[in-house]
């Protein structure tokens, strides 16, 4: 899983939520979209990504969503990790992309105290680099 696929499924669950509410604009702007049939799925989806950073993610950089707790997942909070959104997105990501040595390095220090998380992901931010950067942490096989 990469950053692209973790900001699609926020997008996607975000944008079912507020289709599902009569008063929300985005999701009215979605409605509409998708009623009107002329866009093929990715075009809707694309349109969806960006309604979600529009709205929801009040156009900021995508770091600074990253760093403000937007793309967190709930359900897979690790209480070790002290509540820290950047430690704690960098420890689903590494899960999630099979770099246990990444995990356990931002598990070992969630404070930054070793090291700057923060700064580790904004030389990481572009979806291409941080794949390259959790592979540095992938054991070798």
């Amino acid at each position: 899983m990469n950053l692209h696929d973790l900001i699609e499924r926020a997008a996607f669950t975000w944008i079912a939520h507020e289709k599902a509410n009569a008063q929300s604009l985005p999701g009215q702007i979605g409605l509409h979209v998708a009623k009107a049939g002329k866009l093929r799925i990715p075009q809707r989806e694309a349109i969806e990504i960006y309604l979600w950073l529009k709205f929801y993610g009040q156009n900021r950089a995508l770091g600074d969503i990253i760093r403000g707790d937007l793309l967190r997942d709930q359900c897979d909070q690790h209480p070790a990790l002290c509540a820290n959104p950047a430690t704690e997105f960098l420890h689903q990501f590494a899960k999630k992309n099979d770099s246990a040595k990444l995990a356990a390095t931002v598990k070992d220090d969630p404070l930054g105290q070793q090291h700057d998380w923060n700064a580790f992901q904004r030389r990481a931010i572009l979806p291409s680099r941080i794949s390259v950067i959790a592979s540095a942490f992938k054991p070798a096989r």
